[in-house]
């Protein structure tokens, strides 16, 4: 801790010298000892004739991040399981198991969150695909691993990241990790493609709103992070969630999702939540150009229909105001050509 030296003049006491500095005298004493030599101690009135100064602890400046004041530490285990099929045939399965623990933080009024990644476990099948994978799971250790985040207090929905800088800081270390790892790479187009990988990464963690926006499209911190967060009045009204698809990369599915109570006790309730999209997106031009890029040369069938659909059941705890177990169903597909089905569980184990 930082200290000033404080000048012994005549006429102070042990009294005086910490009323002067707004502390106490065991506070003062106690910081004084531990910081000096054996010589230079006090241990009551009168002070020593041969002591001339006194060291008085600086009051330490708080900043945002130092959340002090935990209101609730808990921990939840999500699993899930990620199958694509090509014309009706399993062609890959990923499987993710995450162990998170969440600290409730209240500060000034302000609800914040904490999030920890304590176990983080995928595999692919076929195994081929997994370097890639893994990749992308290093980079959520990095944006979700001991992020702190300003909750909005109407919306529920993340407002600020405090430890920007942090997070900011340990993916220039990771970046630098991946550059010197995949250096050798001379395919040029291997090296075109990590190279638009790290910059990618990049420029999504590195700014703050683009972080934010990436995070909400994250399974779990969808399941947090909502009007029940904060016990909206209208929690239970339709809203729109934003997805990225899986299909067609780059492309931003907008879900309408509508709400239904199935079931209420004086804790807890049970709610069912199923989506729909608009008819437009159906049939976009946008998406079609993509299929007819990505997968009618493996497949030959044309563009039939797109689709993309989420359902959610989830208990709610009214006390904490977090979910105490759920599970999500997300189906996205060109109809009868290709499908992407994700199974996604989770539970609060403590």
């Amino acid at each position: 801790m930082e200290y000033k030296l404080y000048n012994i003049i005549q006429g102070d006491t042990l009294e005086s010298i910490a009323k002067k500095n707004k502390i106490s005298i065991d506070e003062m004493l106690d910081f004084h000892n531990r910081n000096s030599g054996m010589m230079q101690q006090f241990f009551a009135e009168p002070i020593p004739v041969h002591i001339s100064e006194i060291r008085i602890p600086l009051e330490q400046k708080k900043n945002e991040e130092d959340l002090i004041d935990y209101d609730l530490i808990t921990k939840y285990r999500c699993e899930q399981t990620v199958v694509t099929k090509l014309n009706g045939i399993p062609t890959n399965t990923a499987t993710t198991k995450r162990e998170f623990q969440l600290k409730k933080i209240i500060k000034e009024d302000n609800l914040f969150i904490e999030i920890k990644i304590l176990d983080n476990i995928i595999e692919m099948n076929p195994a081929q695909y997994q370097e890639a994978i893994n990749l992308v799971s290093e980079l959520d250790n990095i944006k979700c691993d001991g992020i702190i985040l300003k909750v909005n207090n109407i919306t529920g929905g993340i407002k600020k990241v405090n430890n920007h800088q942090e997070i900011i800081e340990k993916w220039k270390n990771h970046r630098n990790l991946l550059e010197s790892k995949y250096g050798f790479i001379r395919d040029a187009k291997s090296k075109e493609s990590i190279g638009k990988f790290i910059d990618t990464a990049g420029k999504q963690i590195e700014n703050e709103k683009a972080l934010i926006d990436d995070l909400k499209m994250k399974m779990f911190f969808e399941v947090i992070f909502n009007k029940y967060l904060v016990n909206a009045t209208d929690k239970m009204d339709e809203y729109s969630r934003n997805v990225y698809s899986q299909l067609f990369e780059g492309e931003i599915v907008e879900l309408k999702i509508k709400q239904d109570l199935l079931r209420e006790s004086e804790d807890q309730i049970l709610v069912r939540k199923v989506s729909s999209i608009n008819e437009a997106t159906k049939s976009s031009a946008n998406l079609e150009e993509k299929y007819d890029e990505k997968f009618k040369p493996i497949l030959k069938y044309k563009f039939s229909e797109y689709n993309a659909s989420y359902r959610e059941r989830v208990v709610y705890n009214d006390k904490i105001n977090l979910p105490e177990e759920g599970e999500v169903t997300m189906i996205e597909e060109v109809k009868n050509n290709i499908q992407l089905l994700v199974n996604y569980n989770f539970r609060k184990i403590e």
